[in-house]
């Protein structure tokens, strides 16, 4: 018997849309990240002289204003390169014909193609995923739902039932220093 994926429904509080965020295909992290990191690389340092014992060096200048810049917007558009992918693999809407009548609003004022794949991922853009709080749970959920398998869920739960479970003569006893050795350090305080 197959079983049904367990997707995770995400109400975006900003629009009223909800989503369904699958998990990112583990297979392909490895390789987006390898091209996000390929098309948007890390800038070169630039360089500084710094005074040594017996002379000068030249290292790199990790704290100019200009290369922290160029750094931010590298990341950025990695982020963004991926988030993108996320949005176009693993979030669906929920109930698209629900929101038909808001999708063709916005083919009104936007270069909305007649392709309904394009069409879901401007309407998820541009309206349903309207802030950066609403973007950033789809991504996480979808990066997230990866990680975690259904045997690693299993595990914790029965770890911690065992846990639960312990009786209190059967709790171990941290090693550490004797109640009875231990020496007050806190200077007493005049008048208590």
């Amino acid at each position: 018997m197959a079983r049904e994926p367990a997707f995770e429904e995400i109400l975006c509080e900003s629009s009223g849309v909800t989503v369904i965020v699958s998990p990112f295909p583990a297979d392909l992290w490895n390789s987006l990240q390898a091209r996000a990191e390929r098309d948007n690389p890390d800038p070169e340092p630039p360089k500084k002289t710094i005074k040594v014992v017996d002379g000068t060096e030249e290292i790199d200048d990790l704290s100019d204003p200009a290369y922290q810049e160029a750094l931010g917007a590298a990341r950025l558009a990695r982020s963004a390169f991926i988030g993108e992918c996320v949005l176009d693999i693993c979030v669906q809407v929920k109930d698209p014909d629900a929101w038909e009548g808001k999708v063709e609003r916005l083919a009104r004022y936007t270069d909305m193609s007649d392709d309904p794949e394009d069409r879901r991922l401007v309407f998820l853009r541009q309206y349903a995923l309207r802030t950066a709080d609403d973007f950033e749970r789809a991504v996480e959920s979808a990066y997230l739902q990866m990680m975690v398998t259904d045997k690693e869920v299993a595990a914790r739960v029965r770890s911690f039932r065992r846990e639960m479970a312990r009786a209190a003569s059967d709790v171990p006893v941290a090693p550490g220093s004797d109640e009875e050795e231990r020496v007050d350090i806190q200077p007493e305080v005049p008048g208590d």
